[in-house]
């Protein structure tokens, strides 16, 4: 009888990502009187830290362009300083008062 020795090799390996969370609540209060500033006007909330950069959100109530306004709110999340290099960001979500519901962004 012979017997052979099968040589079994086991290997793995892992790769550990860094992640940073963040919250920041943006509350605009009397939005209805924002409405009428023009496609391209925004407000800004002040500027906030996570993952080592800076960043604020924007608010175009009548939309980011001409051609959106009075169609669509703009709302969007801008890097402010530090390094550009950023992979991908995590959710985001827009809560609506008013209907007491939320949209997830991503």
């Amino acid at each position: 009888m012979d017997k052979r020795l099968v040589e079994t090799t086991t290997s793995s390996s892992r790769c550990m990502t860094a992640s940073v969370q963040a919250v920041h609540s943006f509350e605009v209060t009397s939005f209805s009187l924002l409405e009428g500033m023009g496609a391209g006007r925004f407000v800004s909330s002040r500027t906030f830290r996570a993952g080592g950069r800076g960043w604020n959100i924007r608010v175009y109530p009548d939309g980011l362009k001409e051609e959106d306004k009075a169609e669509y709110v703009s709302a969007f999340l801008y890097l402010v300083d530090g390094p550009k290099n950023i992979p991908r960001l995590g959710r985001s979500t827009l809560w609506n008062y008013c209907r007491k519901t939320a949209k997830y962004l991503n």
